[in-house]
């Protein structure tokens, strides 16, 4: 099969209220005792109060990400670079009201990532202001170096959780079930697992959720919604975090270091699962047949095989999977994207299994 590239996505314009002009100053004419209006037959009457232009507001709406297994990757600053200080940044969108809502329609958010830290804005000038803040910390602030990786942090508090991912200290546990947890958002999150009520429910799938932000980023994996827009290569993204991720594919950072043996990634996520691989833990265990696995998503997937459940579905040709990989994979059929190069004669694949298969036929064959 071929596949190819996915197409670029275009930047939303910023609208902006055009310029005041002036307003004209009324001529002022003395009328003499005795004038009158009706007497001239050309007289119309004056201009009233100019009615100042109304300019069209302009509404902010901002798009909310919460999503805790990022924060790590959003504060880390790298051995040489300068510390990070401001907030958690979300895009900011702005959308004239003259335009119906019904014809708007969500474009790909073109963002520039701060060549310091790696934060992504939606806008040149707010990556400018960020910028700044960099020279202003890097001399007020103190040095917090993790002692393990070399990675400096502006406060005392993000270098301790930084370093628990190196220790694999679990400090906080939770009271009903007593597992343990980095992390006290992680933790929170958790407890709301033992509590049955999921008021937010999928309508294409059914899956319930505890709160409106997770519904909305969940849909994404049905709708095919891919808002965040890498600006080195293009590509797309449904969440801010895999863009972040993504872009360290192009700077060739991995900052996250296995302790056992020496491999890195990009993301903790993945060290975390190649961590298992170490320890042959496979915590989550399908509820029906009993088979172990690394990853709950594997195990969900797993589970539909029991049930026949196939909830995620291919906008193009109707095709239903289990996973939503699955679909993923499949839809580079249409697009034509082959994310895998071979490295001797450039021929591309769709799956790293297909390009290990084709690099054996560069390999000569001895003569017997």
């Amino acid at each position: 099969m071929d596949f190819g590239e996915n197409p670029g996505s275009e930047s939303e314009s910023d609208y902006l209220p055009s310029p005041t002009a002036p307003e004209p100053e009324p001529n002022v004419t003395v009328k003499e005792e005795g004038d009158s209006d009706m007497a001239d037959p050309d007289h119309r009457p004056g201009p009233t109060v100019a009615e100042r232009p109304r300019f069209n507001m302009i509404i902010k709406e901002e798009e909310e990400e919460d999503d805790e297994a990022e924060a790590e990757e959003d504060e880390m600053v790298y051995p040489g670079d300068r510390i990070k200080s401001d907030p958690d940044y979300l895009p900011e969108v702005t959308v004239a009201t003259g335009q119906p809502q019904h014809q708007k329609k969500k474009a790909a958010k073109k963002l520039h990532p701060c060549p310091d830290c790696g934060k992504t804005f939606d806008r040149p000038s707010h990556l400018e202001r960020h910028e700044n803040t960099h020279t202003r910390i890097k001399k007020l602030a103190p040095d917090y170096t993790c002692s393990y990786c070399g990675k400096i942090f502006a406060k005392p508090s993000k270098l301790a959780r930084h370093e628990r991912g190196h220790t694999g200290e679990k400090p906080y546990s939770c009271c009903k079930c007593g597992k343990c947890f980095a992390e006290p958002g992680h933790r929170k999150s958790h407890e709301l697992t033992h509590n049955e009520e999921r008021p937010y429910t999928c309508a294409d799938c059914g899956i319930g959720f505890f709160n409106q932000s997770k519904l909305q980023r969940h849909q994404r994996t049905h709708t095919g919604e891919k808002p965040y827009c890498c600006t080195e290569c293009g590509k797309t993204f449904a969440r801010s975090g895999g863009l972040k991720t993504h872009w360290l594919s192009h700077t060739g950072e991995r900052p996250y270091l296995c302790s056992d043996c020496g491999k890195s990634f990009f993301s903790s996520g993945d060290l975390k699962v190649h961590h298992l691989t170490h320890t042959g833990e496979k915590p989550h265990c399908c509820s029906v047949c009993g088979k172990g696995f690394a990853q709950r998503g594997n195990m969900r997937a797993h589970e539909r095989s029991h049930s026949g459940e196939r909830p995620y579905s291919c906008a193009d040709c109707g095709a239903n999977f289990a996973h939503s990989n699955y679909l993923k994979i499949h839809r580079r059929i249409h697009t034509g994207e082959r994310p895998f190069p071979c490295p001797v004669c450039g021929k591309r694949f769709i799956l790293s299994g297909h390009l290990g298969r084709h690099q054996k036929t560069h390999i000569p064959k001895n003569n017997t």
